[in-house]
């Protein structure tokens, strides 16, 4: 509203220009506002994001470092080979070996020492746990 006559405008255009201008105002801060949140939230969720990897990176860390921890848990440090607490483990499940002897009168190929072999294994695990079985 502009006018340049002197009291073009009375109280009743000077109150609804008031309004006007309190609406005006309000509708700028709220869209301040509402840009404001918008950029809040891009910025969390750009963090739960990099949370999330941060999150799955440090599980694949232990994951590994624990599975390292088990094969160092059972072997030696210098050799690399199987140590007591290995067998231990290994003792807890059933054990049964079967254990032929070359013998080159009777045992004229490999085959039948093979077989023997699986002879004496198949009577251990008859047998029962934790059981050893010679068969010539």
């Amino acid at each position: 509203m502009n006018s340049a006559t002197p009291n073009a405008y009375n109280q009743i255009d000077a109150e609804r220009l008031q309004t006007f201008a309190c609406h005006a105002a309000v509708a700028i801060e709220n869209a301040r506002l509402y840009q404001q949140a918008q950029q809040e939230i891009l910025e969390r969720l750009k963090a739960e994001d990099a949370l999330r990897q941060q999150r799955d990176h440090l599980e694949d860390i232990v994951q590994e470092r624990t599975t390292e921890l088990r094969r160092l848990a059972i072997t030696d440090s210098l050799t690399g080979v199987f140590n007591r607490r290995h067998l231990l483990i290994l003792g807890e499940q059933a054990l049964e070996i079967g254990v032929a002897v070359l013998d080159p009168v009777h045992d004229a190929t490999v085959d039948l020492l093979i077989q023997h072999a699986d002879q004496a294994m198949y009577a251990a695990k008859q047998a029962g746990r934790n059981q050893v079985f010679a068969q010539r």
